[in-house]
């Protein structure tokens, strides 16, 4: 452990930035981009998040373009570290057989010399809610149509994010609403999920079908079929608990490595959740009520805030 510690602590207090390994992780990461824009249904999700953010960061790619990765240097790369090796935003997460005292100790004296070399980075400007529909659309000659529908969705504080979750886990999956009533029964879609990431500012919820490029307006109704009926129609009870016992079996699952359990801890502890919110997770899905699931989706899944991006074939 204490060898753990001194590995940690050289490589993020004092990173080489060997120009040779920067330039190779250049190249993969260029690789990367262009295995991403090979995958449509990477690519529609990225145009979802680029319509829905117009100016909030969350809508960059993560991976950087092909275009902007290899403009970055070295020097830039050094003060990015520089401003954002901060003391006031090192949380440390550790799980496992040790000392509390012992851990403590070893931390101090890896990082007890951080001081702040720069002011806090800046916060980004909040994006403005979605007031009227939004659309993107994305020419490409493929067999099959890629499209999403989504909406602004909860804050990683937010009080009903859980009851998100869950309305997520009844969209999702083989057994959720969207597979069995638009791949099973209407044979619509060749894949089809939903998906939601919250964020310190709001994250967003959205439903992706891949289906031909004939059945896209069919898609789009169904989407928007499954969401009405879960804005009007009162959910069944057995569907509420087993959406509940999928996510907390997960949340089971994921707690019984240690490795989870410090990286939870810590993203937790450095998004003002408290570390102890890895543990409360059960309880407070437990807690949410079939009312609170179809509250969540009345409040954000609103047909004026909705944005849509969807990739098919050239207009003839």
């Amino acid at each position: 452990f204490e060898r753990i510690v001194a590995l940690s602590a050289e490589a993020l207090l004092e990173p080489a930035f060997d120009a040779e390994e920067v330039e190779l992780q250049r190249q993969e990461q260029v690789a990367a981009i262009a295995r991403r824009e090979d995958s449509l249904t990477r690519r529609s999700i990225d145009l979802f998040y680029e319509t829905l953010y117009r100016k909030h960061p969350y809508g960059f790619p993560t991976l950087g373009t092909a275009e902007s990765v290899p403009l970055i240097t070295v020097s830039q790369l050094r003060g990015f570290h520089r401003r954002m090796m901060r003391p006031e935003d090192l949380v440390v997460g550790v799980a496992g057989d040790v000392r509390v005292e012992d851990v403590v100790k070893l931390l101090e004296g890896a990082f007890g010399g951080l001081r702040s070399r720069t002011a806090a980075p800046k916060t980004p400007v909040p994006e403005a809610p979605v007031v009227e529909p939004r659309q993107a659309v994305l020419r490409r000659d493929k067999a099959q149509a890629h499209l999403v529908i989504g909406f602004l969705g909860t804050t990683v504080d937010a009080a009903d994010r859980h009851a998100m979750e869950i309305l997520n886990a009844i969209f999702s999956g083989q057994g959720g609403r969207l597979f069995i009533e638009l791949r099973d029964k209407r044979h619509l879609a060749y894949s089809v999920t939903s998906f939601h990431q919250e964020g310190v500012e709001p994250g967003a919820f959205a439903i992706y079908i891949g289906t031909t490029h004939a059945n896209v307006d069919k898609a789009r109704e169904g989407i928007w079929q499954e969401i009405r009926r879960v804005r009007d129609e009162p959910m069944d009870a057995r569907e509420l608990e087993d959406a509940k016992r999928y996510l907390i079996g997960s949340n089971d699952i994921d707690l019984a490595g240690l490795s989870t359990v410090a990286q939870s801890m810590a993203l937790d502890e450095l998004l003002g959740l408290s570390y102890k919110e890895t543990f409360r997770q059960a309880r407070r899905l437990q807690s949410v009520t079939a009312a609170q699931v179809q509250a969540v989706a009345r409040r954000y899944l609103r047909e004026e805030a909705s944005v849509e991006a969807l990739i098919t074939k050239s207009a003839k």
